[in-house]
Formats: C-alpha cells, structure tokens, sequence
C-alpha cells in the first residue's frame, strides 16, 4: 500500500499582463479540491541543454489518488518543494491512483 504523507497543492500559471506588452507569470491553486496526499520517491536524475550549457535536473515519482483534472501545464507545491509535471499515468487503468512524473524546481 502507498503511503501518502505529502500534502501538496495543485498550482496553475497564470499570466497577468504587466502593462508593457508582456506578461509576468505566477503559480495559484486551482479553485476546486486543490489538495491531494502524495508519496514521493527519486527517479534519478537527467541533463538538459538550456541556456547554452548542461544543466542537471532530479526527477520525482509521484504518486496521488486518480482525478481527471491534471495537466503538464501544473505543478504540485507543499513542503517537500515545488515539483513541474513531466508526465501523468494511470498504471491499472482502474482510475484509482495516479502516478505523475515531475522535475523538482530547485529555484524555489
């Protein structure tokens, strides 16, 4: 059995216009259910080539109870850090739990 003793919170960006013709971006919850319990495990870690040098990323399983309403776009944020969803899966196809891979930001 999975122990989920993360409580995380379901965050979407948002673009709010900064009066230059730009946007600035931020994270806020989204406005149902916004929480869920997570167990979290390494995945390892991978390089990228961004801003014209390597950078290491750290990979995370995630693990939450099945809900329709997750996207790449999202992120999941609490005390263990903020973590980007790379992929969703839901493993038996039963729609009972949810197994999400993310990339940790350690700017945050």
């Amino acid at each position: 059995m999975t122990n989920l003793r993360y409580l995380l919170s379901i965050q979407k960006i948002v673009l709010t216009p900064d009066g230059g013709g730009g946007f600035s971006t931020s994270w806020e919850n989204i406005a149902t259910n916004p929480t869920v319990h997570a167990d979290i495990s390494s995945a390892g870690e991978s390089e990228r080539y961004l801003a014209m040098k390597n950078q290491l990323r750290k990979l995370y399983h995630i693990r939450i109870r099945y809900r329709n309403d997750l996207d790449t776009s999202m992120r999941l944020h609490g005390s263990a850090g903020s973590f980007e969803i790379l992929s969703l899966q839901d493993m038996d196809g039963k729609r009972h739990m949810l197994d999400l891979l993310a990339e940790k930001d350690e700017n945050e």
